[in-house]
């Protein structure tokens, strides 16, 4: 269905749901929400591969309308990559030596913090690799490495952040679509609290919506004409910062869909997140080859679910590890070794 279609579906709803003296019906508000929900979920999966050039920055803002302009404070910018291709992604922000300095700590000996969260990571599904850096006091470049082999994808989908969730399994979404579904089905004691068809945000008209979820409450004001896309978010969570997001440069990907091109999160107290989209190609999947990760040096590789050690490795390519047979794995029974949970 196209998307003028759903739009002209959504507005039917919002008529009928406006009629019998104003008062809108549970029933009316429901079907518009779904038509919402449906028009969101047919523009984000016309993504069905692709890769993201983005930088990453990492700074504080007074409030969000300077976090929007990119009125940013003590700001560091990262170098970002991600390619997704079914259950294959590899996503990555690498910070600069210099940006690692400048936002370490040292708490003592060997303990330091770092508010940068740079990392790399490799999933095919069943399997995740993590690679997580630090400032080194002793170390060739100056940069120490953790690394993790985890189950499943969660490990790799919780930390990377990209417009429209790109790439993320349904069943770990948390977008607009399912936030709508769930509240419309009472999961987990969800519920809608409104819908309004009224709103202008920035010179745009939206449908804003009120959710109330099962970690707090969530309000999105939505782009009917451009793919559903929610202009801004903002999540409510009771004893915790409050958080913003909000998304622009909306540009239409030939063959696909609407897509942001910047997304800036907004914590209470400060810290902004904001993703500018550089480069991004959606015509062609990416090749096998992006679907790996390199290490400087040879490094030894922990499954503890498979409970194998890989001795040797300098490219981890997750669809194709080396055989229990081979020389360089090691088997040891994984019920005797205590488990550390992955680098964050």
């Amino acid at each position: 269905m196209t998307q003028m279609m759903f739009t002209i579906m959504v507005s039917a709803c919002l008529l009928s749901s406006s009629q019998d003296d104003g008062r809108k019906t549970k029933s009316n508000q429901a079907d518009m929400l779904r038509a919402v929900a449906d028009a969101y979920d047919e523009n984000r999966n016309a993504f069905t591969f692709g890769t993201v050039e983005f930088d990453y920055t990492d700074g504080l803002a007074a409030d969000i309308e300077a976090a929007k302009r990119g009125d940013l404070r003590d700001a560091h910018t990262a170098s970002g990559v991600f390619h997704f291709d079914g259950k294959d992604a590899y996503y990555s922000r690498v910070f600069s030596l210099a940006d690692l300095e400048a936002t370490t700590i040292v708490l003592g000996e060997r303990r330091s913090s770092c508010r940068l969260d740079p990392r790399r990571m490799l999933t095919n599904g069943k399997q995740t690799l993590t690679e997580v850096s630090a400032l080194a006091r002793v170390n060739a470049n100056g940069i120490a490495y953790g690394r993790r082999l985890s189950a499943g994808s969660n490990d790799f989908f919780q930390f990377v952040e990209i417009p429209l969730d790109l790439g993320r399994p349904d069943f770990q979404r948390h977008d607009l679509a399912r936030s709508i579904r769930a509240a419309l089905d009472g999961k987990d004691g969800a519920r809608v609290e409104g819908a309004d068809d009224s709103t202008v945000l920035e010179g745009i008209k939206t449908v804003q919506v009120a959710l109330a979820l099962k970690y707090g409450k969530r309000t999105c004001w939505v782009d009917l004409d451009r793919g559903a896309v929610p202009l801004r978010i903002v999540d409510a969570v009771p004893g915790n910062p409050g958080i913003e997001r909000h998304y622009g440069d909306l540009r239409k990907v030939e063959g696909r869909g609407w897509l942001p091109f910047s997304m800036t999160t907004f914590v209470n107290g400060g810290q902004v997140k904001r993703i500018t989209i550089k480069n991004a190609d959606f015509r062609q999947a990416p090749p096998r080859s992006a679907f790996r990760m390199e290490f400087d040096t040879p490094y030894m590789l922990v499954d503890m679910e498979a409970g194998l050690t890989y001795a040797k490795l300098k490219v981890v390519d997750l669809n194709n590890l080396p055989d229990r047979s081979s020389p360089d794995v090691i088997t040891f029974d994984k019920n005797k070794v205590k488990v550390v949970p992955p680098p964050r």
